[in-house]
């Protein structure tokens, strides 16, 4: 429970620091309730969203809610509640939040927030997003952290870094009624199962093939491509000609890529998808195929014979990620029929024109 009080202590601060944005005019005409009510909405909807990846809300999961927000709702409240303004669908996790929308204007406003890319952060946006990513942690680890759980959560924050930081949301919407109502209810145990309104399946972010500058078009981290079609091409460029490439490749199969703020990553017959959002890779009957693996994740350490195929020469390459987007060779080899291959956890393995059968 030491967590939990860390965390409720935590929010009345921020509750605080939300009374004096008020008290200073940052809150939009259109709100017509307290700034501290409308973060209490945003967050206890957020928690929910999250309990409903693995599909019921356990009494852990209520038990924390109720006790955060001072509520007495029933699983089955959740469980209504999430159905009836279908919290768990895509509609609701592309939003971002209003609380963060107005801190985000009033961080402008008062030139605080000159910017998120490549600029210092402001006192009160990360702060406040912080906090979710904290908060979300407890969270979801409180009934056992449920791998679906802690997947959305990752997907939920990053998901509103990127709108923050592309500012595609600065428009507060307008309240038809006086006021937010927050949702009571009577108190229960145990767990309730959600059995209507099927969430919408997730999307992830994907950027096609383009030039981008990274930090203004794409926000700096690391990502999968994987190619449309035959072979895909990509560049990390120092310049906006590329005539200064940090590292490119034509490949096969997915690959990683770094990327950091003023770089410029060009995408050609590929797209891009955060490593967070990403699906992880599973070989198929036991098989690699050609692509670049991660090493104590997507195959484990150890000794592996590789095969070329189809008669041409393969290609190996075991490589470390550098902080510039480049890679360090450990090891690399073109070779006939056959080799063997020895990595270790944190090494990046290519394979071109060869795979591994296990």
């Amino acid at each position: 429970m030491a967590n939990y009080a860390q965390i409720k202590n935590s929010l009345q601060q921020l509750y605080s620091l939300l009374d004096t944005v008020e008290e200073s005019g940052g809150k939009p005409s259109g709100i017509n309730t307290s700034l501290r009510n409308v973060f209490k909405i945003d967050l206890h909807t957020f928690f929910m969203y999250l309990s409903a990846a693995d599909g019921k809300i356990s009494s852990e999961e209520r038990a924390f809610m109720n006790y955060l927000f001072d509520s007495t709702m029933s699983g089955q409240d959740y469980v209504k509640f999430i159905n009836e303004n279908n919290i768990y669908s895509t509609d609701f996790e592309e939003k971002t939040p209003i609380t963060l929308q107005i801190l985000t204007n009033f961080d402008k406003k008062t030139q605080v927030l000159a910017g998120i890319v490549g600029k210092s952060l402001d006192p009160l946006t990360p702060m406040f997003l912080k906090f979710y990513a904290e908060a979300g942690k407890v969270f979801v680890s409180c009934d056992g952290a449920d791998q679906n759980e802690v997947q959305e959560l990752q997907n939920y924050i990053n998901g509103v870094v990127a709108r923050i930081t592309a500012n595609v949301e600065s428009a507060i919407p307008q309240k038809k009624n006086d006021d937010v109502a927050f949702v009571g209810g009577k108190k229960g145990a145990g767990s309730a199962t959600i059995t209507s309104n099927k969430p919408v399946a997730h999307r992830s972010t994907k950027y096609g093939p383009s030039v981008y500058k990274v930090g203004v078009d794409i926000p700096a981290g690391e990502y999968k491509v994987y190619p449309e079609g035959g072979r895909g091409y990509f560049g990390i460029c120092r310049d906006a000609n590329c005539d200064q490439i940090i590292r490119n490749d034509n490949f096969n199969g997915q690959a990683y890529i770094n990327i950091s703020n003023g770089q410029f990553l060009d995408l050609t017959r590929c797209y891009a998808v955060p490593v967070s959002e990403a699906p992880m890779y599973k070989p198929n009957n036991g098989v690699y195929e050609p692509g670049e693996y991660k090493v104590g994740i997507e195959i484990p350490a150890g000794e592996y014979r590789v095969i070329a195929l189809g008669g041409a020469r393969g290609y190996y390459g075991i490589e470390l990620p550098l902080a510039n987007g480049d890679r360090q060779i450990v090891s690399n080899d073109n070779f006939q029929n056959a080799a063997y291959v020895s990595v270790r956890n944190g090494q990046i393995l290519q394979l071109t024109r060869c795979c591994i059968r296990l």
